[in-house]
């Protein structure tokens, strides 16, 4: 697991998409990571599974990677990758996660879980 400290949260819609951006410390450095998913695809956007979550850590990444998403105490979040796609994709683990100074507002973890259910990836809050 990576681990990453002193995370912040940040959201950004447009018509036509939804980012949620991730940002913490990891060994000294920044790492960044987002969660991107479309709207109002078209047929052809699904079959190539474009209705799946995008994730870009670090500028590696791609759809479909995202197992689940876990809330801890409002304070942590925890994304699970499938491990193969993950390893295929250059991430250099499948789980990473963002512990935040503070309670996460409840409107990021609205739009956090709304991301997950409209993409089917499993979203748990502990």
């Amino acid at each position: 697991m990576i681990v990453h400290t002193e995370a912040e949260i940040g959201i950004y819609e447009e018509d036509d998409f939804t980012v949620i951006g991730l940002r913490g410390m990891t060994s000294g450095q920044h790492a960044d990571l987002s969660l991107q998913l479309g709207r109002n695809l078209d047929q052809q956007d699904i079959q190539l599974g474009f209705d799946k979550l995008y994730i870009d850590y670090n500028q590696l990444g791609g759809y479909g990677l995202v197992k689940r998403v876990s809330l801890l105490n409002d304070t942590i979040i925890q994304i699970t990758l499938d491990s193969d796609k993950a390893r295929r994709c250059g991430i250099p683990d499948d789980e990473l996660e963002f512990n935040f100074v503070e309670r996460i507002e409840s409107s990021s973890i609205d739009k956090l879980r709304l991301l997950c259910s409209s993409s089917d990836t499993a979203f748990e809050a502990r």
